[in-house]
């Protein structure tokens, strides 16, 4: 027990030093509004992102829902860009030859249903 002990802790000191060059180049994290208070109401807004992959129809899962994306992309990686801003899904094709050039393959108008949130304190 004392062996293994002894290799997690090496283990774990070589991960912290390996990652320590990254974690100092790192831009410092602005300081947190003082004045900032949860809305729970307030519409959702900004751009959320996933990664999926098209099945054999062209056709990607992702938020409880099916979306046909292209039907000559199939099995392929796609960049999904929900913007809840505009209620719009663009789903961008990615490549490992060029991964630079990401084409949009279709957009989806997506509008999520607000849920109220549970556990409310008031």
């Amino acid at each position: 027990m004392r062996e293994l002990q002894n290799r997690s802790a090496a283990y774990v000191a070589a991960l912290h030093r390996r990652h320590a060059a990254r974690a100092d180049a790192a831009p410092s994290r602005r300081a947190f509004p003082k004045r900032w208070a949860l809305d729970l109401d307030a519409p959702l807004r900004g751009r959320v992102v996933y990664i999926r992959r098209t099945n054999d129809t062209g056709v990607v899962d992702m938020l409880g829902h099916r979306f046909r994306v292209d039907t000559t992309w199939v099995h392929r990686l796609v960049r999904a860009e929900v913007d809840l801003s505009r209620e719009v899904i663009a789903f961008h094709a990615l490549r490992r030859r060029d991964p630079d050039h990401q084409p949009l393959l279709r957009e989806q108008s997506y509008s999520p249903r607000p849920r109220p949130f549970q556990n409310r304190e008031g």
